[in-house]
């Protein structure tokens, strides 16, 4: 996992087990996510759930236990319902599903014309786990209208995704719990709208334009010294040529 992230110049979400308050691996999605404890808590009982998929550029912040992340990837099933199976049963439907749905997101990846938004909801979906997106639509209702009108690519993506890190980006939750980030304004003027950070930055968009759509990304340095607007990235094209390997910031 470190060396796969280093190849990439992006750094591990939080540190590993046995580093004090370190993640631990306690489980894998089907589709080969691994599912580790936040054990930044001492309590164990506080410990929370961190998703990420098989090539580490999507982490999740799930702020539920291990049996609440396994109830709601039950109920999150379409039927609602457990799947207690026989093993002919197995042979003929959940082992063949995963296998199509793997084939059926290679097939939409290695599409070149693939649009931003689609590449990251196909790859987001592609973790495989029911629930997630029910718990980031959870999100979205919560924080309602506090906002006014957002860019649609990003409600795209927030509606799938509930939160955590893509690529090396921290991407706060539309709704932040009691003392953690989610989307804010950081000036008095509310021209500045952020998102999430990276290396100490605040990324989010200058909104001096009345369309959401012509908003743009823009990032201010640690120090305040500065701010710069990436005038051709919207949100998901970023976050897309973040997932590309490009990391630049201008």
């Amino acid at each position: 996992m470190k060396e796969a992230l280093e190849s990439r110049e992006q750094e591990l979400r939080l540190p590993l087990y046995p580093r004090p308050h370190g993640m631990v691996p306690w489980g894998r999605t089907a589709n080969d996510g691994v599912l580790l404890w936040d054990t930044t808590s001492a309590d164990t009982a506080d410990w929370t759930t961190v998703l990420t998929d098989a090539d580490f550029q999507f982490w999740l912040d799930l702020p539920f236990s291990a049996s609440e992340f396994v109830a709601r990837a039950v109920t999150g099933r379409s039927e609602g319902t457990p799947a207690f199976e026989t093993y002919q049963e197995y042979e003929t439907g959940t082992f063949w599903k995963v296998a199509d749905d793997k084939f059926a997101t290679a097939m939409v990846l290695a599409n070149r014309d693939i649009e931003a938004v689609e590449e990251i909801v196909t790859r987001v979906r592609s973790i495989g786990v029911p629930g997630v997106r029910q718990y980031a639509e959870e999100l979205l209702d919560r924080v309602g209208e506090s906002f006014g009108a957002l860019p649609e690519d990003y409600l795209a993506i927030m509606r799938e995704f509930p939160g955590g890190v893509v690529a090396g980006v921290r991407v706060f939750p539309v709704s932040g719990g009691p003392g953690t980030p989610g989307l804010r304004r950081l000036d008095e003027d509310g021209l500045f709208l952020q998102w999430g950070e990276v290396g100490g930055r605040a990324f989010g968009w200058l909104t001096v334009k009345d369309a959401p759509e012509e908003w743009r990304v823009a990032y201010i340095e640690p120090d305040a010294s500065a701010l710069t607007c990436l005038e051709d990235q919207t949100f998901a094209t970023f976050l897309r040529r973040r997932l590309r390997g490009d990391n630049s910031l201008f």
